[in-house]
């Protein structure tokens, strides 16, 4: 198995493996050769030649060795056996020849000073160690001595002695003073190498009584402290200057030795005053450079590691002003032995020869002694096969019994050195240590190190081999190794492949085989570039590498060549790195490293982080003048971009404060600038300093300085004159500025007289203005003006003369003369004559020339004028006339214009332009292609621009390569504007030119394409005919009829109709010949065409069709459920109708007792409310599309029409008919799109007889209804009008502007407008859209009442079958369904007009609270399951209906209301709904919403049970859809409910209600800044502190929002409640006045009476329900924000029960309680004492202005 491993291909390994051979035959690296071959001992480790050791730890001295059989060891101590097992302190470690000495148990160290050697011996010789001298390490204390205080003169010397103990080693010195701080220390003042500390010359500071030395023994981790020295420094005035003289060393020469390779120090101390400076040289040569330093300041030269070449005279000089001296130090350098040549180990078989060398310098020379196993040679056995010559010894035809260990000695005075080396004689075959089929991988162009690591004795010779049957290698492209290693210096790919290496010696011979493999070194081929990126942006660094396949390569990043931080703005992808929001510590050097098992390349890049540099600092203000200053400033930090400039601003706190202006600027090198100043200015500045990256923050405005006032240096500059009005001179100027003024009282002085007139200046002194009128001048003439600018201390220069003129007046005259002169047919000239200069009256400014088109010379017609207008500036007499249109006839005129306006204008002057060239035709079609010829048809030009003379056409043939034939030209009169061609070859493309001609010239072409066909039977292009649309409400069915070749690909194309969009295009999938447009808008009329792709202009003709308005729903029509339904339907509806036109009618009710009473009971906060509109269970209402025309109609026939084309119900019934019959199109629409002629015929006839009989009904109806006009009014005095509360009014002064009395016209004109519009729908060709409102509204104002017929009672049930009953259930429903929107508008929160319509949905209309999630406000109406599950059948209505008719309450008189009762808030409202009709109402509404009851309640329909607990039994079923609502908003309580932005719009309260009502109360300002009377804690902010709270509170503003939008549904529903009862009073009392009503309609009647009581007093319960919620809310909003006070439990009571006003959460009252709580505190305490057992009287003396809250105390 092959073994893989990756090798290094630098030049290291070659060492790596030449020291592994000579090491390999020392210790073999394989293990079982260690286990068969011997080996003499060899020292591995031991300790120092000098080891000190501390006297308070075990003392160990170590020695290890190896060898083959293990060594064993033995000691000498001071030059004798060493027996440790006498001593029992001493042991020896297993396996090893290391001594420890245990002085733990009170032993001394001093006890086992010596000397010591270790030996170590085997069978094959004994090696020993150097010697160890073990010397414990001292610390000794400092010898007593009294020390004197030192009385210095100022400017002497003075060396303070430390004197330390001497120790072993010696210690560390340094000074410090008794608070442990070390003495600074200067040139002045410097410690010596000795520990001395040396004063160069003393100064008064240096008087202190506590300079210590101290003495740091490293080894015992001990400091001694010597006693303090006193230095006090007397002074002597004048001080002497003194010449240096050295302190250290003394005299001028001195000499010093020093050992090679150690630290050589000089040193050289001077006294002096000035201090004496330093220098050293050496003479007859140069300091040795790169281990040369100076150290405490320059006194001491440091020079490492010297030898030799270092000895010399070496002098340092000293010198001040007053002189120098200096000191010659001669430096010898002496050599411990060293080595030159080490005995190396040597391996040898028997018979070889060898030689051992140990050759070693010093100074001076050293000795050489030779031992063998430890013992000098001279005295040891003899061997003959080894001879001694000096350094050398000689081995020849050594045997196995030569084998021991050899010790070479060198020394001399300062040392000596000792090294063991072996002979060890063996007999070994060749053995290869490398492991066979070892797998070596290289870089191509890399060395190649292959390693054939081997062992023999006699040494084996190496051979090389390639491949399986390869010769032996050679040649200077392979480098053979001692230890066996092939180096190949460049190996490229075809060097892979195996090697074999052969080692052979006379005793054997083995071979190994291993392989190489070259691989593709990996390359950046993409690095980092260098970026400068700015502070907080994104830098981004590229490193794409490219590699060996079979590699894996492994990026690093790295900065400044460590690792990146661990910041997540560091992003490291697969090919760059991203540093995000970049800052300035990401500033520096980023590499990329790519690392493989080979080899590994990096690139780097440097990221300059730059920013706006910082504010300058420490402004100053020097040199201050009365008109300059001097401005110093400290740059900020330049953030890596240099600073350009510097902008100088300043501030002037007198005039302008808190407004910089620009003062000047410098270069960014410049730090100070001398400014210029005004007198009367006090002076502020900043600077700014300024880079590429931007401008800085400003600097810190620097002090104030106020300069003194002066005469103002200047005048106001733009003085002009210029006048307003014609009588009036306007003389303006710019004011001075604050700091022109120069000093206090501003003024201007205004002169001025008119030129060459007046002689004498008229002249006005004004206040600091910019504007002064000079009234009564004459017209536009020259005046001389000068404004001069004054102050307290005087006048400014006398100022310079402007010239300036009155008003100006319109001119007088207009131009004359005006000639023009057409040029061509687009271009003419104008000339004119100048009007007289006097005339202007003002400043010439041009010519304005009006210019406008009469008519057109070709058409003759004329169209709308517009007039164009050309200005000329200056004195000019002529202007071009450009852009004319050819063939026209213009006129014009010419107007002078000046300052004021323009002058009357010339007389017009008539002019007309020739013909020109025509425009390209209108189009060009080529239709009816057959075998040989083409029809053209053509449009006129759009702009013939002449009379036309003819047409011309060319064409020509293009034949299959594309190439054009020859033309032919054909003349066309110009009346004509068709053409076929003929005799033209078939099936070949031609291409046409046609264009236009005038006696000018012709105009450009069009150009068109066509072919002829084939044949006469197939056609070659394809044939759409025959489409047809059936559209619904969103989408259409659109079908044509296809006749071409097969597989075409159709599309569709749509568009509004009249719009001039571009069409919208659908791909027609497949060859189908049907298509769905969807998306549609509804109500729309639309275009629509099919066309074939890849045949462009082959398309279908144009069809219209029209979308059907929005609908509620789409349910099967009550109407067609049975005649006996229809009948029922009708006789509630003729009910309903009365109620519902007595409602809309109220504003004709004068003409009734109900009318006064209206009169005297007038409210005026009643508004009339717009009927909701909507649906609710099986019924459908009337939709938005009819509403809109509802709305329409009304606001276009005025609020009070009488007619009877106004009557909203007849319009209704007429909408949702229409909205039907659209419908059943539609469906029809659907399922057929080709409709019977016959079916249809039919059914238009029928409809028609039906409708003829309808119109001679109408009239008796009518009869009918005077009848019960006159028997009805005697009811009228028995009704009574409820009003809204205690006395309120009925809205006579405001009345509904729909309330109009039902008549016999009215019901008559409904019926004839609803004949006259199916007879016009009947006469249209059988188009099933929609009519469009415009065409609707047309009919509905043109159609007049009818003459009165007489019917048969056959015709009028045939009548009422057919057509009214149809419609009349219609309306039916949709009063139904508002009714019963009208119950359930208390559990709505939100509602919508006809304005805003919403999905229809086909259930309960439960209107959710708030919609989930944060993000959507969409209603949640569309999550209501639909009810149709529960929907009843057709039956099931019936017998409802039935049992609405019969049934009723024991009476059928009004219900009198219940009492009112009382609450905390005051009394209740009259409540009208009595409870003991509550069951009566429920199975009414139960019955007529068809809601079932579940299995879990009762069936029974009796009157409710009351329990014990007032709880009712007979509660309404809630429906699925409605519980899985509430249970999903129940059960999601982390959704952020929030009411809808609409509500805001339905239900609009007043600007000053919504602000305090609607909206959020803001946290009072106590709360937020901790206020001390509080002891709130100081970190308080805007939010609670605790976490809980802090949510609670976010939840608390979320119920705030939803509780305010429902605070202004709920008053909503109580005014609409309110207005409801009064309307149903009203018209209860007119239908009893016009008939006598039924018992059915009476109990109808109550039970209507009965809801809208229910209602009404639901609506005021949802707004008292409301208040409190709100009020709960608002207490525990100030319970978070009170919860952590300190404060008294009682204030926060008092604080809770504040009332709420709006705005604020506490109110304006919570700042003067907190005050008088805390005035009173005191005070409160101590009748808290005496009033222990009297809290309530405490309570109500003491805190009688607050709100009662003594029952929660």
């Amino acid at each position: 198995m092959m073994k893989m491993k990756s090798i290094s291909a630098s030049k290291a390994s070659l060492v790596f493996f030449l020291c592994q051979m000579i090491s390999a035959l020392d210790v073999p690296l394989d293990s079982k050769l260690l286990e068969e071959l011997s080996q003499p001992p060899t020292i591995t480790q031991q300790s120092p030649k000098d080891y000190i050791v501390d006297p308070r730890e075990n003392i160990v001295i170590q020695c290890e060795a190896k060898g083959k059989p293990p060594p064993s060891f033995s000691w000498t101590r001071n030059g004798t056996h060493f027996d440790i097992d006498k001593d029992a302190q001493v042991t020896m470690k297993p396996n090893s020849g290391t001594l420890v000495v245990n002085i733990m148990n009170g032993v001394k160290a001093e006890a086992y000073e010596g000397v010591y050697q270790c030996t170590a011996r085997n069978e094959r010789g004994a090696a020993i160690s150097n010697n160890i001298v073990i010397r414990p390490s001292r610390s000794p204390l400092w010898t007593k001595e009294k020390l004197e205080p030192n009385h210095v003169r100022e400017g002497d010397s003075l060396v303070l002695n430390c004197r330390p103990p001497v120790g072993l080693p010696p210690p560390i010195i340094f000074w410090m003073d008794n608070a442990f701080q070390r003495l600074p220390q200067s040139e002045r003042v410097s410690q010596g190498l000795n520990g001395d500390l040396y004063f160069s010359n003393v100064q008064p500071e240096d008087t202190r009584e506590d300079y210590i030395c101290y003495a740091r023994f490293n080894h015992t981790q001990t400091i001694q402290q010597k006693q303090p020295i006193s230095v006090k420094v007397f002074s002597t005035k004048p001080v002497t200057e003194r010449p240096p003289v050295l302190l250290t060393p003394t005299g001028s020469t001195s000499n010093k030795v020093e050992l090679r390779g150690n630290v050589l120090l000089l040193e050289c101390i001077a006294a002096g005053l000035p201090t004496p400076v330093i220098r050293w040289i050496k003479e007859g040569g140069e300091l040795p450079a790169n281990r040369t330093f100076f150290e405490n300041f320059k006194k001491t030269l440091k020079i490492v590691d010297v030898s030799e070449a270092d000895t010399g005279n070496y002098k340092c000089i000293a010198r001040n002003t007053l002189g120098s001296t200096h000191h010659v130090i001669s430096v010898t350098v002496k050599a411990a032995p060293y080595w030159i040549t080490a005995p190396r180990n040597l391996v040898l078989s028997p018979g070889e020869d060898g030689t051992l060398i140990c050759r070693a310098n010093g100074n001076p020379k050293p000795s050489i002694s030779w031992l063998t196993n430890g013992v000098p040679i001279a005295i040891a056995p003899e061997d003959p096969s080894r001879k001694v010559d000096g350094d050398t010894i000689i081995f020849s035809a050594v045997q196995e019994r030569s084998s021991a260990v050899y010790q070479c000695n060198a020394s001399n005075e300062y040392g000596y050195l000792l090294a063991n080396a072996f002979v060890n004689v063996l007999a070994e075959p060749p053995r290869i240590l490398t492991p066979a089929n070892k797998l070596y991988q290289v870089i191509a162009d890399s060395p190649a190190l292959i390693d054939c690591a081997y062992f023999g004795s006699p040494k084996p010779e190496i051979e090389w081999f390639k491949g399986v049957k390869g010769s032996i290698l050679r040649g200077n492209e392979y480098v053979f190794h001692d230890n066996g290693t092939l180096e190949i210096p460049v190996a490229q790919k075809d060097s892979t492949g195996t090697y074999t290496c052969v080692a052979r010696n006379k005793l054997g011979k083995t071979q190994n085989e291993v392989q190489l493999e070259v691989k593709d070194p990996t390359m950046i081929i993409k690095q980092p570039e260098y970026k400068v990126i700015q502070r907080s942006a994104q830098a981004s660094f590229e490193c794409v590498i490219k590699h060996d396949p079979t590699l894996m390569p492994t990026v690093i990043w790295l900065k400044d060549n460590n690792e990146l931080p661990d910041d997540e703005r560091f992003l490291v992808g697969k090919d760059n790195l991203t540093i995000m929001n970049v800052t300035d510590k990401d500033d520096g050097t980023y590499t990329c490293i790519v690392n493989t098992t080979l080899d590994s390349v990096s690139a780097s890049a440097v990221l300059t982080v730059v920013a706006r540099p910082n504010p300058p600092l420490d402004l100053e203000l020097t040199g201050q003048l009365e008109r300059s200053i001097e401005l110093s400033w400290v740059p900020g930090e330049e953030n890596n971009s240099p600073i350009t400039n510097f902008v100088i601003e300043y501030e002037d706190g007198l005039h302008e404060p808190g407004v910089w202006h620009y003062q000047t600027e410098v270069p960014g090198s410049q730090t100070t600038v001398q400014l210029k100043l005004s007198p009367y200015v006090n002076y502020s500045f900043r600077v700014i300093a300024v880079n590429e990256i931007g401008r800085s923050q400003p600097s810190e405005p620097s002090e104030q300085y106020l300069t003194k006032s002066a005469n103002p240096d200047e005048n106001p500059s733009n003085v002009q004159g210029i006048g307003s009005e014609p009588d009036n001179l306007v003389i303006t100027w710019e004011s001075l500025k604050g700091f022109q003024s120069n000093g206090p009282g501003l003024q201007y002085k205004v002169s001025w007289r008119q030129k060459d007139v007046d002689d004498e200046w008229t002249s006005v002194v004004v206040a600091n203005v910019s504007k002064y009128i000079v009234s009564g001048t004459p017209t536009f003439v020259p005046y001389e003006i000068k404004v001069q600018a004054l102050n307290d201390l005087g006048y400014a220069p006398e100022p310079s003369e402007v010239i300036g003129h009155s008003g100006e007046d319109l001119p007088m005259v207009a131009p004359g003369n005006v000639q023009v002169h057409v040029i061509n047919s687009t271009l003419a000239k104008v000339h004119w004559d100048p009007v007289p200069l006097k005339s202007v009256r003002g400043h010439l400014q041009g010519y304005k020339v009006y210019y406008w088109k009469v008519q057109s010379l070709s058409r003759r017609s004329k169209r709308h004028v517009e007039k164009k207008i050309l200005t000329f500036r200056g004195n000019k007499t002529f202007g071009m006339l450009p852009g004319l249109e050819p063939y026209s006839s213009y006129k014009l005129n010419v107007r002078v214009v000046n300052g004021k306006g323009e002058g009357p204008a010339s007389p017009d002057k008539v002019f007309k332009t020739p013909e020109g060239v025509p425009s390209s035709p209108s189009f060009l079609k080529i239709t009816n292609p057959t075998l040989d010829s083409l029809t053209l048809e053509w449009g006129s030009p759009t702009h013939p621009n002449g009379v036309l003379t003819s047409y011309i056409l060319k064409f020509q043939p293009i034949n299959n390569t594309h190439e054009l034939g020859p033309l032919v030209e054909i003349r066309i009169p110009a009346n004509e504007s068709s053409l076929i061609l003929k005799n033209l070859n078939y099936s070949t493309r031609y291409k046409f030119y046609f264009n236009a001609q005038t006696s000018v010239g012709s105009g450009s072409p069009i150009t068109e394409e066509a072919v002829t066909i084939m044949d006469e039977v197939q056609p070659l292009y394809p044939r759409i005919r025959n489409v047809t649309t059936a559209a619904a409400e969103t989408y259409a069915n659109i079908s044509w009829e296809y006749e071409g070749p097969d597989h075409a690909n159709f599309y569709v194309e749509y568009g509004v109709a009249g719009s001039k969009e571009d069409w919208k295009k659908e791909i027609v999938n497949g060859s189908r010949s049907f298509f769905v447009l969807k998306g549609l808008t509804p109500g729309t009329a639309y275009k629509v065409r099919v066309g074939a792709e890849g045949l462009s202009g082959f398309r279908s003709s144009e069809d219209l069709f029209e979308t059907g308005p929005a609908m509620a729903s789409r349910q099967v029509d009550i109407a067609t459920q049975g005649w006996f339904i229809g009948l029922m339907c009708a006789v509630a509806l003729l009910i309903l109708i009365l109620l519902i036109v007595c409602f809309i009618r109220r504003n004709k009710g004068g003409k009734y007792p109900v009318k006064e009473k209206e009169d005297a009971h007038a409210d005026p906060e009643i508004q009339p409310m717009k009927e909701d509109d909507g649906t609710f269970g099986e019924y459908r209402s009337m939709s938005a599309w009819t509403g809109k025309k509802m709305d329409k109609e009304k606001k276009r026939k005025g609020s009070c029409a009488s007619s009877s084309e106004a009557d909203p119900v007849f319009t209704k019934a007429k909408s949702v008919r229409s909205d039907r019959s659209d419908f059943f199109k539609r469906s029809g629409d659907q399922y057929s799109n080709i409709r019977s002629e016959t079916s249809y015929t039919r059914r238009k006839a029928r409809q028609s007889a039906e409708l003829r009989r309808a119109s001679s009904v109408s009239a008796s109806l009518c009869q009918e209804e005077k009848r019960y006009r006159h028997g009805s009014r005697r009811h009228a005095s028995e009704q009574q009008i409820m009003g809204l509360d205690e006395g309120s009014n009925s809205q006579a002064e405001h009345p509904p502007p729909f309330h109009q009395p039902l008549s016999c016209n009215s019901i008559c004109g409904s019926l004839a407008r609803q004949h006259s519009s199916l007879l016009h729908r009947f006469s249209q060709t059988p188009d099933y859209s929609s009519d469009s409102e415009d065409t609707q509204s047309s009919n509905h104002r043109k159609v007049r009442p009818s003459a009165t017929t007489h019917f048969s009672e056959s015709e009028k049930n045939s009548l009422m079958k057919a057509v009214i009953l149809p419609e009349l259930a219609t309306v039916l429903k949709d009063a139904l369904t508002a009714a019963r929107q009208s119950i359930n508008s208390v559990a709505q929160t939100r509602s919508h007009s006809i304005k805003y319509p919403r999905i229809p949905v086909t259930g309960v209309p439960v209107v959710p609270l708030g919609a989930v999630g944060s993000s959507s406000q969409t209603f949640e109406s569309d999550q209501i399951g639909s009810l149709k599950d529960q929907a009843t059948s057709g039956k099931e209505r019936v017998d409802a209906y039935k049992a609405l008719e019969v049934d009723s309450s024991p009476e059928d008189e009004e219900v009198s209301s219940e009492s009112p009762t009382e609450d905390e808030e005051g009394p209740d409202a009259i409540r009208k709904f009595g409870m003991e009709n509550q069951s009566y109402l429920f199975k009414h509404i139960k019955r007529v919403l068809m809601l079932k009851t579940s299995k879990g309640e009762s069936s029974s329909e009796e009157m409710p049970i009351l329990s014990e607990e007032g709880k009712v039994d007979n509660a309404l079923p809630i429906h699925s859809t409605v519980e899985n609502l509430i249970c999903r908003i129940w059960g999601n309580p982390e959704a952020k409910h929030e009411a809808p932005e609409i509500l805001r719009k339905l239900y609009p309260l007043p600007v000053d209600k919504a602000a305090l009502w609607g909206t959020l109360p803001k946290v009072d300002r106590p709360l937020i800044t901790a206020d001390p009377v509080l002891s709130l804690p100081a970190n308080v902010d805007a939010l609670p502190k605790d976490l809980t709270d802090r949510k609670i509170e976010e939840e608390i503003k979320r119920s705030f929002k939803l509780v305010a939008a429902q605070l202004g549904v709920s008053i909503y529903c109580t005014y609409a409640s309110k207005a409801l009862l009064v309307w149903l009073e009203e018209e209860q009392a007119r239908v009893k006045r016009k008939w006598v009503p039924s018992g059915a309609i009476r109990r109808k009647h109550r039970l209507c009476k009965l809801a809208a009581n229910f209602i009404h007093d639901a609506a005021e319960d949802s707004l008292r329900l409301t208040v409190k919620n709100m009020a709960c809310l608002t207490v525990a909003w100030r319970a978070i924000w009170l919860r952590p006070w300190t404060s008294s439990l009682d204030l926060r009571y008092q604080l809770l029960s504040l009332p709420y006003t709006g705005g604020k959460l506490f109110g304006e009252s919570l700042v003067q309680i907190l005050k008088d709580f805390a005035e009173h505190k005191q005070s409160l305490h101590l009748m808290k004492k005496k009033m222990l057992f009297w809290p309530f009287v405490f309570f109500s003396s003491q805190v009688s202005e607050f709100l009662p809250f003594s029952s929660k105390v």
